[in-house]
């Protein structure tokens, strides 16, 4: 039979919305008003027996109903895919219906993230559960007062403890007067038989013989110890007994047992898997798993405090419990009840929920290396209280403390880019930082010498080419191949010197001074007559005259023709002139090893001197021209020696 109204408190939630909050509310009513005091779900439900005549049975009995609100009990759907605290067939909705039906204290439970919902989003049979005043249920550091303000309030409506109110109800009767009625019932049937006696055998009634045992007989027509009438006169009345004396003189003929000595309390052993001893946990509010050896019964399992959710077919149970504040702290795991006894289990963990802060010392900024197979040390610290592991492109590093140093390998050239990762024994992982070096190998060969005061650069550039750019003589040259080759004029080289930089972006990377050879002396060349580089001339066929000197052979064109060179390095060259042309004769020689030199004479052919003075005396052309201040012309045109 379920109990009376007064001792039950009816818990309803839905199991998708609230099953882990509703356990941890049910476990803390357990210990306050007992098991037997409420009424959670088919928990509550024996097998067998019709679910809704025992929820209707279950409600009409109780007092209170706590309904568990969480974060999806308004959008919990159906099978219609309607909202379920809509459908008819809802057991919430049947469980409020009844309760407000039957006048229950109804207190609505917020759970989660939860908020009260408005009356128009009810059902009209269940809208005055939204002006009822909800309690909050809270997880986190704030469950365990708002539990103690609800218990509080529940125990104002149906006590501390249904046990308790159910005897307290029922009076039980002293033993000392129960057996004292008894006792004057039995003295008051014997006075009378002897008062009944004497009065028959004064009357003739009863004869004088005895029954074989000795004791007078006594008449068939009358029972001992009845309030039948008798005929006759009224026999005189026996002396009334003292009830207090006759208690006394007699023993209790049904004395009250002494109550059996209380059974041992069983003994059970808690075992705690999670967390490990000494673990380092990155939660502040971490679940604490365990499981327990031996007849639990009634007992209730605590962590830290906090009464444990329990797993009968298991043997399992878990708590969530919260630290205040990183550092080390203790997890307690205790065991009580009426019959129960556990030892309490110990152990201690490190909460660290920060991660871990990495700053590389060494190296700063980008580092170029100029070269291929070297090795560079990476440096840095870690802070942080549980530091674990330091690793570099996934290579475990070596941990001193809160320092750690790695020895990067860099064999080819390019661009090393290294992460570094810290990573705690909570399991925070730092920031990743970079280590970048920029190994470059740059091998130039020997500044080849060009005709015309020129020169050629090669080079050959080996690693990360983006955005590099070489710089030559003050000329920026991007570098698209492995492969540099440039020429630049001689006058950028200082004192038989030439620098190249390597640059990427505004940062320099290295630089190459290189030697610049010595240009060889080119061959001399001269031309004697006319002497000067432009000759106007009115003659057809001028001649040219000059001389070369050089070591070997030299070799002489004119025009890129080749002109016979005389015995003693004289030449004699005579163009062909055509009126009113002007036509330019570059001589060039080249000496033995391929070093050349070159002239440039031109001539601009005029018409006949009937319009200027012509004179083949130069002494002369120039005093007349001194005198009339006019171009005077020369003939140039010489007779060959005979």
């Amino acid at each position: 039979m379920i109990e009376s109204r007064s001792s039950r408190i009816f818990v309803s939630y839905r199991r998708e919305d609230s099953a882990d909050a509703t356990g941890r509310i049910f476990d803390r009513l357990q210990g306050r008003f007992g098991r037997e005091g409420l009424f959670l779900d088919v928990d509550s439900v024996p097998f067998g027996v019709d679910f809704r005549e025992r929820l209707d049975e279950a409600i009409r009995a109780s007092a209170v109903l706590l309904v568990v609100i969480g974060d999806r009990w308004m959008s919990t759907t159906g099978q219609t895919g309607a909202c379920r605290i809509h459908e008819e067939g809802d057991y919430v909705r049947a469980e409020i219906e009844a309760a407000l039906e039957h006048g229950l204290v109804v207190i609505p439970v917020l759970v989660g993230n939860a908020r009260m919902p408005t009356a128009d989003e009810l059902p009209a049979s269940v809208r005055d559960l939204a002006f009822r005043n909800a309690a909050e249920v809270r997880s986190g550091r704030d469950f365990n007062p708002h539990m103690d303000f609800l218990c509080s309030a529940l125990e104002a409506a149906v006590g501390p403890r249904a046990s308790s109110r159910e005897a307290a109800r029922v009076p039980r009767v002293p033993r000392a007067p129960r057996i004292g009625r008894r006792v004057l019932a039995g003295l008051a049937i014997a006075v009378l038989v002897a008062g009944v006696g004497l009065w028959g055998v004064s009357a003739g009634w009863l004869g004088t013989q005895s029954e074989p045992d000795g004791e007078p007989g006594v008449s068939a027509g009358v029972e001992s110890g009845t309030d039948a009438a008798i005929p006759g006169p009224t026999p005189p009345r026996a002396p009334t007994e003292d009830p207090a004396k006759a208690s006394a003189a007699k023993p209790d003929p049904d004395p009250e047992p002494k109550p059996a000595p209380p059974p041992p309390p069983r003994q059970i052993r808690l075992v705690l898997d999670q967390p490990a001893a000494g673990a380092h946990l990155a939660d502040a509010n971490p679940i604490v798993r365990g499981h327990y050896e031996g007849d639990l019964g009634n007992g209730v399992i605590r962590v830290n405090g906090v009464p444990a959710t329990v797993d009968l077919a298991r043997r399992s149970f878990l708590a969530r419990i919260l630290f205040e504040g990183d550092g080390a702290h203790r997890v307690r795991a205790t065991c009580g009840g009426p019959a129960v006894r556990a030892d309490p289990l110990e152990r201690d963990v490190v909460v660290d929920t920060q991660r871990p802060l990495l700053v590389i010392t060494d190296p700063v900024g980008v580092v170029t290396i100029d070269g291929v197979g070297e090795r560079r040390v990476i440096r840095g610290t870690v802070l942080d209280a549980g530091l674990d592991t330091v690793t570099v492109d996934g290579k475990p590093a070596t941990v001193s403390g809160s320092a750690f140093t790695f020895d990067a390998d860099l064999r080819t050239p390019a661009m090393h880019v290294l992460e570094v990762v810290a990573r705690d024994k909570a399991g925070h992982a730092s920031d990743p930082h970079q280590v970048v070096f920029d190994v470059l190998h740059c091998q130039c060969k020997e500044v080849e010498l060009l005709s015309g005061a020129r020169l050629r650069l090669r080079a050959d550039v080996l690693g990360s080419l983006e955005d590099l750019v070489a710089v030559v003589g003050g000329k920026r040259i991007p570098i698209r191949t492995a492969t540099l080759e440039t020429d630049v004029e001689e006058i950028h080289a200082r004192a038989g010197k030439l620098r190249i930089e390597l640059q990427r972006g505004s940062r320099m990377l290295f630089e190459r001074v290189l030697t610049v050879p010595d240009r060889p002396v080119p061959p001399e060349i001269a031309i004697d007559l006319p002497t000067q580089r432009v000759v106007r001339a009115v003659v057809r066929q001028p001649i040219i005259r000059g001389r070369v000197g050089a070591k070997g052979k030299p070799r002489l064109t004119v025009n890129a023709k080749p002109l016979e060179i005389l015995p003693g390095g004289f030449f004699e060259y005579r163009p062909e002139l055509t009126i009113g042309r002007k036509e330019t004769f570059t001589f060039e020689v080249t000496d033995e090893h391929g070093v050349e030199n070159r002239l440039v004479q031109s001539f601009h052919r005029l018409r006949g001197p009937n319009r200027l003075t012509l004179l083949t005396s130069l002494a002369a052309a120039k005093e007349e021209a001194a005198r009339t201040g006019k171009l005077i012309y020369v003939t140039v045109n010489c007779y060959k020696p005979p």
